[in-house]
Order: C-alpha cells, then structure tokens, then sequence
C-alpha cells in the first residue's frame, strides 16, 4: 500500500475542503469550518507583498514566517500537501491518459521563470501595485470559486430544481447577489486554462509561472528533509519518468527546490530504493542525492 501517498492525497482533501469551507460558507453540505483569514495569512507571497505595498506590517507576521521555516525543515510541503490550486491539477492530471517527459535541459530552462515573475511581483508591490494578487494560487482558487456561485446564482431561475437548497440552514450558497468581483472573469479564465493544461504537463504552473511556489523553492534548496536513493538502484529511470514536477534528474539526482514531496519516486521504484530522510550525510544503506547549481 502507498502510504505516503495515500496521505498525501488525504491531506489534499482535508485542506481543498477546508479552503471551500473558508471561502464559500456551503450551508448545509461544509458549515464554516475555518476563518476565510487562515488561509491567507499562511501564505507568504500574498502577506509580504500586501506589506510592501500598503507601506504596513500587519499582525500575524510570525504565521508567513513559520511557513518558511517549516519549508526550511520539509521542503515545499505546501505545494504537494495543502495548495488548492496544486490539489486541482493533481486532480485534472489524473485524467491525462499518457505522461509527457519534458526533457532535463527544457525543464531546467523553463523553471526557471517563476523566479522572475516572482521578482517582477515584489517589484510591482514596491511601488504600490497588487500583482501579486493575479498570480497567487489561493487568490486564483478563491476568485474562480466566487464566479461559479455568482454564475449559478445568475442561472438559478434554470437550474433551481438542482440549486434549491433551503430551509433552517439557509440557501445552499450564500448570497453573493450575483455579483462578480472584479477581475474575476480573468482569473477564472486563467484557472481554467492553469488545470486544462495539466491534461498535457503535469504540474506546468508549479514548475514554471507560481511565484509562491519559487519563493518555497528558494528555502527548499537547504531544507533539512532529503531525497535519497540506496545502493540498489538499478538506473532504470522508472522515477525520472514519473515526476510530475520533473525535480529528478537523468543522473539520479534531483533538485531538491522542485520536489514538492508528492511521494511517488518511493513506490515508483520498483526495488524500493528511493526515500526521505531528515539526516544530512550517510543514512545507512543510502546516500544523499548530490545536488547541482539549481538546487
């Protein structure tokens, strides 16, 4: 049994559920479980840039900056474990009916490029602007889950043998009075075209535009938790193959600012040589995978 990454998946879930729960109130099917604020002070990207831009530090500051030790400990936990919008790929990619390698040299070149969106996104923020609120994940997740209920609010006098839900518990949806928030047309056309693509690249936002996701992989390049593969490797690339961020590389070693712990490369191995340890050096019949310039 694939514990890991039946964990994984389970902690996709919980959280995905949680988010909806935070953002959209569901009435009857998800009482609010969280504070719509929870997932958004986690989120180091959005905080800093709010911070930068509105010339202000808000409270909470020790929550962005525990997520980035946490990140210095496990790696980019939150990318493969917590993120909605990585949950939704993942979900979308389980459709794919054939994996697309992405050659190393491509892939290298192209991961590349979150970083500069990253850049250019606190760059904006220093002089007052709010990209950072078009390419974050969670933002995207939550403004493309507001137009669905304002779209089937709008409908509702077509589908409300389906929508009506009401009672002691109120509507099924809260009442948005069918307005769109602004730029939400976009977003959502955005989060579209973000999980269409993951039919063809498995994780292509995450390894090349989520600026989140490059300030994770930044720390993640040190972290304390390490890929390592036993003696026994047989070399036959079953992991290279398989990676939805294509973090592992021809030579067996692999760049440890892209793995996002999807846990796969463990069970993929088909003489179980491959694992994670949060020793630094020689972990018994393993060795630590060497690392290149790019983490």
């Amino acid at each position: 049994m694939r514990k890991l990454v039946v964990a994984r998946r389970a902690s996709q879930g919980i959280f995905f559920l949680l988010f909806l729960s935070a953002i959209l109130p569901l009435g009857r099917l998800l009482p609010g479980l969280s504070h719509p604020g929870v997932f958004f002070r986690i989120d180091p990207f959005i905080m800093f840039s709010i911070w930068i831009s509105e010339r202000v530090i808000f409270s909470g500051l020790w929550i962005p900056l525990a997520m980035l030790l946490l990140t210095l400990v496990l790696g980019r936990f939150f990318c493969g474990w917590i993120c909605p919008l990585g949950t939704m790929t993942d979900w979308a990619g389980a459709l794919r009916k054939k994996e697309r390698v992405i050659a190393e040299r491509t892939n290298r070149k192209i991961r590349n490029v979150k970083f500069y969106v990253l850049g250019l996104a606190f760059l904006s923020a220093v002089s007052g602007g709010r990209t950072a609120w078009g390419l974050d994940p969670m933002v995207m997740v939550e403004k493309a889950a507001g137009t669905i209920v304002a779209l089937v609010r709008h409908l509702q006098p077509y589908v409300g043998a389906l929508y009506g839900f009401s009672g002691p518990t109120g509507p099924l949806f809260p009442d948005t009075g069918g307005y769109f928030p602004p730029g939400s047309e976009a977003l959502f056309s955005v989060f579209l075209i973000v999980c269409g693509a993951a039919l063809f690249v498995p994780r292509w936002w995450c390894r090349m535009i989520c600026p989140l996701g490059a300030l994770y992989s930044i720390l993640a390049r040190i972290s304390f938790l390490r890929r390592v593969v036993a003696g026994s490797c047989a070399g036959c690339n079953a992991c290279v193959k398989n990676c939805r961020m294509g973090a592992i590389r021809d030579d067996g070693s692999y760049a440890a600012g892209e793995c996002i712990l999807c846990m796969d490369c463990v069970y993929d191995c088909p003489r179980s040589a491959a694992g994670f340890t949060l020793r630094r050096g020689s972990t018994g019949p393993g060795q630590p995978l060497p690392r290149s310039r790019d983490g």
